[in-house]
């Protein structure tokens, strides 16, 4: 339970420092060796072979030298110039390098000569296509291991340590994504570039892709110029173009191919990249520009005028918004960041001061969403992240201290108030112990002897009402949305991208179970030995199928932590499933793992 310890308290003081998690990775399942990522430039290794560094197409430059872990060069580096080498080629190639009598030609694939030109062997094609994508762009060979080159292309950054024979992507840790959009509704889907819109599965790291990019041509040659952004509610729809002009149809539908459209007066700053508009009330709607100026409009009226909020946003170019009504907030995508203001929603005049939303990594937002209680973010290289909406707006809220979203709690379970820290909290005589409390969160257990269906909550001066049930589930999960589980075996956290044997022992890290057997004191944590036994029966779902609880007990030497012990099948089929728990009448959050058939 060491691990386990380290894993809980790392991702208790991320939460706390930042509201923000981010879903999933930055990688997207392209169908080649391993997942994919935005395009590379260029790759080369350091002089004495102990670090590899890649340019991305944006021009950022990163380094690793474990092959998994990238960070950010900590100077500017260049690519070593390229030794000349004359041999002939099986194909064009961009690049050549010589290492120790080897020559390897990179042009549409990877090709190997073992007698300087003579004879080649084509280590990447395979039934037509490259196993590592298309778009060779550059080859490194490392100085102090022939056999170890890497390959950056229109995909990523590849590496193989057997002379090509095998390879692997090494884009999970690389932060370039292309991420450029977010689409909310029944489903989350981020618009990579160049690839179209992909979903994440539950728990999963990485993007799959599921449909093509929206084409504007259409609406492109009616309007007479590149179409760069569309939004509709019933027959509203308004379009926005390249040279910063805004078109706005009332008797648009996807039948009426005649639909009229005319031009809103006025330019914005630059190209529209974005627009909201309100479902509600469609003669309401908001643009993000790419301008340095007047990059931020907004109508009322269906867009006989739009006026002018960028405030001092200037010089800072927009390329995502969108309005919550709920909060009256109105929440901006730029070249630094997240940015929101409060406004009249209803009508014009001035909104308030624009401040920034901090805890996203420092790099260019690309788009930004709201759909009911959440906020999601699109930062270019890193994918996508989401945080409480009301949170960001003042509202205070009551969630699972597990997967941080609103759901009853049950004797015992821990909680988090997001939005404020609290001091005391209790309802009526009974005191909710406060285990930590930090600018904007604070985390609580419910008293084991809380009662009852609906507890009126009194938070410092404050009242909010929490629904309680005898056991109410929930599954721990990181800030990947990856469940927090643990090896039985060896006690070691398992990695989100594991893989789970048959017959293997998986504890389950939750809380929510409700009461113990024997009745444990709250604010206690449970003894290293004999910890009491979780009183209710608690079952277990993989896959669909119920799989054997071997135990259910309080996490010892914590407060308010559950741990469930499974035992998995002895047969097992490969590929992603779905796991959750259930008690009490009640089901937890589920989430994603991957199995294996082979032991």
């Amino acid at each position: 339970m060491k691990r386990l310890a380290i894993l809980f308290l790392a991702a208790s003081a991320a939460y706390a420092q930042s509201d923000w998690r981010r879903l999933g990775g930055s990688t997207f399942d392209a169908g080649l060796a391993s997942p994919a990522t935005g395009p590379v430039a260029s790759v080369w290794f350091s002089a004495d072979g102990g670090k590899l560094y890649a340019r991305t197409v944006a021009g950022s430059i990163w380094e690793t030298a474990d092959m998994e872990r990238w960070s950010a060069a900590p100077a500017p580096t260049q690519r070593p110039t390229a030794s000349s080498v004359s041999v002939r080629t099986p194909e064009p190639s961009r690049t050549i390098a010589v290492a120790n009598g080897t020559v390897y030609a990179l042009g549409s694939n990877l090709f190997r000569s073992m007698d300087n030109g003579r004879s080649w062997t084509n280590l990447t094609g395979f039934n037509g296509r490259s196993v590592i994508g298309e778009g060779q762009n550059d080859l490194a060979v490392n100085p102090r291991d022939p056999d170890n080159i890497a390959v950056a292309n229109a995909w990523g950054v590849w590496a193989s340590h057997d002379g090509g024979l095998s390879w692997l992507g090494l884009n999970s840790g690389l932060p370039n994504l292309p991420v450029k959009e977010i689409a909310t509704g029944a489903q989350l889907k981020a618009l990579i570039s160049g690839i179209g819109f992909a979903q994440l599965p539950a728990g999963g790291a990485t993007w799959e892709p599921i449909e093509s990019e929206p084409d504007y041509a259409s609406l492109s040659q009616t309007l007479g110029t590149p179409v760069t952004a569309f939004a509709s509610a019933g027959e509203t729809a308004y379009a926005g173009g390249a040279d910063g002009r805004i078109w706005v149809s009332r008797d648009w539908s996807l039948s009426n191919k005649a639909a009229t459209w005319t031009v809103s007066p006025g330019v914005a700053g630059g190209a529209i990249e974005r627009i909201h508009v309100d479902t509600a009330a469609p003669n309401a709607a908001w643009a993000a520009s790419a301008g340095r100026s007047k990059s931020i409009l907004r109508t009322i009226n269906s867009g006989q005028f739009w006026d002018d909020i960028t405030g001092a946003l200037v010089d800072n170019p927009a390329h995502g918004i969108a309005v919550s009504r709920s909060s009256g907030a109105i929440y901006i995508a730029t070249d630094r960041g997240i940015f929101t203001a409060r406004a009249d929603l209803n009508a014009l005049g001035p909104v308030s001061a624009w401040r920034s939303l901090g805890g996203l990594p420092e790099a260019v937002a690309r788009d930004v969403q709201v759909a009911g209680t959440r906020i999601y973010a699109a930062i270019d290289g890193y994918g996508v992240y989401s945080a409480s909406e009301p949170l960001l707006s003042g509202t205070v809220r009551i969630v699972s201290s597990a997967d941080l979203t609103e759901r009853a709690a049950a004797p015992g379970s821990l909680v988090s108030v997001i939005g404020r820290r609290i001091q005391s909290a209790r309802s009526g005589d009974l005191a909710f112990p406060v285990l930590a409390a930090e600018e904007r969160e604070s985390q609580i257990q419910v008293p084991f002897e809380a009662t009852g269906s609906l507890m009126s909550l009194r938070l410092d001066s404050m009242m909010l009402m929490l629904p309680l049930k005898p056991v109410s589930p929930a599954i721990f999960q990181d800030h990947d949305g990856a469940p927090m589980l643990v090896d039985s075996g060896t006690g070691l956290t398992i990695d989100a991208k594991a893989t789970l044997t048959p017959g293997s022992r998986i504890q389950i890290l939750a809380t929510g179970l409700g009461r113990t057997t024997p009745n444990w004191p709250t604010a206690l944590a449970a003894p290293v030995d004999n910890p009491p036994a979780v009183s209710a029966t608690v079952q277990a779902y993989l896959g669909g199928r119920l799989v054997e609880v071997t135990r259910a007990t309080l996490a010892p030497g914590y407060v308010g932590l559950y741990v469930v012990e499974i035992e998995l099948p002895a047969i097992l089929d490969s590929g992603p499933a779905e796991l959750y728990l259930s008690g009490g009448g009640a089901e937890s959050n589920r989430v994603r793992v991957y199995l294996t058939s082979e032991r």
